[in-house]
């Protein structure tokens, strides 16, 4: 466990890396009103003309919020749990006489 509290983070800044094209590509997006960054999903269903209906968690005691999209990114990012990621975890794992 003393390796993943030293070490994860920097491991995932390197595996994970996001360019920082990417990063400016994103602000502007946003800034024009490309971009709808939400959190809280709950689903993401085809629609019959095969567009995205995303549904997220009430927000303050309103109903459920739908949303309607073209193109969906996940972006939700890993898990912090190094066990169900890493494949370099699983090799090791395997291979583990212990």
């Amino acid at each position: 466990m003393p390796f993943i509290q030293k070490y994860f983070n920097s491991v995932l800044r390197i595996i994970n890396a996001f360019p920082l094209q990417n990063a400016n590509n994103v602000l502007t997006y946003e800034a024009a009103g490309n971009l709808n960054l939400l959190g809280g999903l709950q689903s993401v269903k085809t629609s019959s003309d095969g567009r995205f209906v995303a549904s997220f968690r009430p927000i303050a005691g309103k109903d459920s919020p739908n949303e309607t999209y073209d193109l969906v990114i996940n972006a939700s990012g890993l898990s912090l749990d190094l066990r169900t990621n890493s494949s370099l975890h699983k090799k090791l794992e395997e291979t583990s006489t212990a």
